[in-house]
């Protein structure tokens, strides 16, 4: 019975110092997903053909920028933005016309225990933007 008791006590001695903030709660990099969509029918530009992803040319401070594409989905991917960013504008070419301008931040939240980024104030100049419930940003063109 001593044994059992000891046996207790040290674990409770131990629980005791436990920080309970030592666990990983980081929900990893911000990706910025975006759809291109015909603004009259709602159908994806690349899925029906009159864009195609070879074309497409995406630039931040005169720099063509390296983006991730979701072949089921036909979508473009930003990203990963993994730290604290101020506003910043991303130029989007097709064929080298330009469609427009994606522009926003990313933020730094502070919670207890955890830090979370997520990208704020997001616009897309000449266009109608708009989030769906899966946090994929459609730009109406």
């Amino acid at each position: 019975m001593r044994k059992i008791v000891l046996i207790l006590l040290s674990f409770l001695g131990v629980s005791c110092g436990v920080d309970p903030c030592d666990f990983d709660c980081s929900e990893g990099p911000v990706l910025v997903k975006i759809v291109l969509v015909d603004k009259n029918t709602g159908e994806n530009l690349f899925r029906n053909g009159t864009f195609h992803r070879k074309n497409l040319k995406i630039k931040n401070h005169d720099e063509v920028v390296d983006f991730l594409w979701h072949d089921l989905q036909y979508q473009i991917i930003l990203g990963p933005f993994d730290h604290q960013l101020p506003k910043d504008e991303y130029v989007f070419f097709m064929e080298n016309r330009q469609l427009f301008t994606l522009a926003f931040r990313i933020d730094e939240q502070e919670e207890k225990c955890c830090t979370i980024l997520s990208e704020k104030e997001i616009t897309a100049d000449g266009t109608v933007l708009e989030q769906n419930n899966k946090g994929i940003y459609q730009v109406k063109l």
